[in-house]
């Protein structure tokens, strides 16, 4: 007897990422990372916090260089230690994660930034 295909489904891990960009005054704009969340209120409760914390630090000023939310978050798959962090980070009230890169690899959204001058 032939052994039996297994019915199961992967597992998917879905997170909302939200691209960052620095303003630099002289310089421009340029990719600044992405944030990953749990869900969407917890992106906009990162983002508050973020600002927050910037106002506490820089004031009311526009700053010569700062950091700030960059096109529409969208909704990324993620693996389960990213995932995990996630769960973690919520726990901890922080409510997502900072990555380096411009997105997540091969899932950039429907605003992705150039990676190179066209």
């Amino acid at each position: 007897m032939a052994p039996r295909k297994s019915k199961t489904t992967p597992k998917v891990y879905n997170a909302v990422c939200q691209k960052w960009e620095e303003s630099e005054a002289g310089w421009g704009i340029r990719p600044d990372g992405y944030s990953l969340h749990l869900t969407e209120e917890d992106r906009k409760k990162y983002v508050e916090e973020f600002w927050k914390h910037q106002r506490t630090v820089l004031g009311e000023a526009v700053p010569h260089e700062y950091t700030r939310e960059s096109g529409m978050p969208y909704i990324v798959v993620v693996d389960k230690a990213t995932y995990k962090e996630l769960v973690a980070a919520k726990a901890a009230k922080k409510f997502g994660i900072s990555k380096d890169g411009t997105h997540p690899k091969g899932q950039p959204g429907q605003d992705g930034w150039r990676t190179t001058a066209p």
